[in-house]
């Protein structure tokens, strides 16, 4: 049972330091876009002296520019409960120049000890050292409503679906008579998306469901729903007039469209990150990370923010695992 107990606590500690990776693997995307960033990579060592090949292991690559005059950089991450000492930096920096790194970036979320910047300032610009520090509920340069962001999602449907056919004059004259008799067959094939429409404005022709489809996203874009179920109109005679082609029926209609929406909130914990380097005042950047499950989906949000040349900061979320039914939303303000 104790050997079990360690194993796990082992995989949690291994599971958390990956995480760490990962967030310092995103963090240097934001800062060098137009780099390629690889997270837990192994280089060729380049000074083996015995002609056997071997590799080393690296947390975070940065491969910049093009050969031949590309630049790497390797970056080695702690996350745990001491300071980096001298005695690892050293150990990191003979590490890269066993692969040819120009450059090493060690961060830590503990810091690093005085004769580890010591060492760091004698090596120059090559060393840079970081310091990855958990900020509280309500720091850093941006913070979000009771320090949470919210999920929004939106399930659709039943639609309730009307149309009006347009008849001209000498159309409705003789069918008012009786010296004409209707023959008019419209079917709707949502899911084949067979049928075509055409609109005064529009450049090409677009399915029913397509419309429907279109409608939908803008909603959530335009409009804000409180908790709950609401039905919303998303296509009016006001929206204009289609032409309807289907094989060889042709027709001119307008629609009436409501959607069912429920919408459900969610409100999820955020964590903030400053991610500073000795000898630098101020933060290169910051994160903001959330992990929640919704349904079968695990999710894991990123924020990312990073100055830039005016000063002005810039706000790039990545999320990965978000349903396509749902969205995020935050309110945000300066902190001064």
């Amino acid at each position: 049972m104790a050997q079990h107990k360690k194993e796990s606590d082992r995989s949690a500690q291994d599971s958390k330091w990956r995480l760490t990776e990962r967030i310092v693997a995103v963090i240097e995307k934001s800062l060098t876009p137009d780099a390629q960033v690889l997270h837990d990579q192994k280089l060729p060592v380049l000074t083996s002296s015995d002609g056997q090949q071997r590799e080393r292991q690296f947390d975070v690559v940065i491969k910049s520019g093009t050969p031949p005059r590309q630049t790497l950089t390797v970056v080695e991450v702690q996350d745990r409960s001491r300071v980096v000492g001298e005695d690892q930096l050293v150990a990191w920096h003979h590490k890269m120049n066993q692969v040819g790194a120009q450059h090493l970036i060690c961060v830590s979320k503990k810091g690093f000890s005085a004769s580890a910047k010591g060492y760091a300032m004698r090596a120059g610009p090559t060393v840079r050292i970081v310091r990855l520090n958990e900020l509280a509920a309500g720091h850093g340069p941006l913070q979000t409503a009771l320090g949470s962001l919210e999920i929004v999602e939106f399930v659709t449907g039943p639609l309730q679906i009307e149309y009006t056919l347009i008849m001209d004059d000498l159309v409705r004259e003789a069918l008012s008579d009786g010296r004409a008799k209707a023959r008019i067959s419209i079917e709707f094939r949502l899911n084949e998306k067979l049928a075509a429409l055409s609109q005064p404005g529009r450049k090409s022709l677009v399915s029913l469901d397509g419309l429907i489809e279109e409608r939908r996203a803008a909603l959530k874009t335009s409009q804000t729903f409180e908790e709950g179920v609401h039905n919303v109109k998303i296509v009016s005679e006001a929206d204009g007039v289609f032409d309807y082609a289907d094989g060889n029926t042709r027709q001119r209609l307008t629609f009436d469209i409501t959607d069912t929406i429920q919408v459900k909130k969610y409100k999820v914990p955020l964590t903030c990150h400053s991610y500073e380097q000795e000898q630098l005042d101020g933060a290169l950047a910051w994160i903001m990370r959330a992990s929640f499950r919704l349904h079968e989906h695990d999710v894991d949000l990123r924020l990312t923010l990073v100055p830039d040349t005016a000063g002005s900061l810039v706000l790039e979320p990545k999320i990965f695992g978000l349903p396509p039914n749902a969205s995020f939303s935050g309110t945000f303000k300066v902190h001064s």
